[in-house]
């Protein structure tokens, strides 16, 4: 019971008081930061981003077109899920439709269901994966416009702040972040 009682606690300590009524205050510009370090495990983490997501999702379309766009940014996020049903499948599949965006970031993803969501994506950048993830990463890019090959050698070429996206011809583009400048890849 003690762990238990302990993840309750740090809980307790994330939302407000049932006093207090809350908002996400959609109709101003801005900027809201959530972390959850001080949670003692990664299922905690999880399911309270999980219940904030759906939570802001409902605020979302309850306004419709009145307020802000939101954007959400989720970092790690190899460690949710991207089911059918999940939230954050919902905001791929449904989410310009009420201006809801997300920039989902993380490491690597192997979870093939997963990886398939995320294929929704509007725009998908690929930073230098390390030395033992290019030959998989190459594989996945390549849907018959290259061959994997290509792939491996244009992610071996990508330097610090660069990232590899392909356009909608489907020509990869090396992007360089700090100076803003492009260089299309040889065909």
């Amino acid at each position: 019971m003690a762990p238990t009682l302990l993840r309750l606690q740090d809980l307790d300590n994330l939302l407000p008081p049932a006093s207090q009524n809350f908002s996400w205050e959609l109709e101003q510009p801005g900027i809201t930061v959530l972390h959850f370090d001080t949670l003692p495990n990664l299922s905690a983490q999880t399911m309270l981003t999980q219940f904030l997501l759906f939570d802001l999702w409902s605020e979302k379309l309850s306004r419709g077109e009145i307020g802000c766009p939101v954007v959400v940014v989720l970092d790690e996020c190899q460690r949710f899920h991207f089911t059918e049903s999940s939230i954050f499948s919902r905001i791929l599949r449904e989410g310009r439709k009420y201006r809801f965006s997300g920039w989902f970031a993380s490491q690597w993803i192997s979870d093939k269901g997963t990886v398939e969501a995320l294929s929704q994506a509007a725009l998908q950048a690929y930073f230098y994966p390390g030395n033992d993830r290019v030959n998989a990463l190459a594989k996945q890019l390549a849907h018959g416009t290259r061959p994997a090959a290509d792939y491996r050698t244009l992610l071996r070429s990508l330097r610090v702040g660069e990232f590899l996206y392909t356009d909608p011809h489907g020509t990869p583009i090396i992007n360089c972040v700090p100076r803003g400048e492009e260089r299309v890849c040889a065909q």
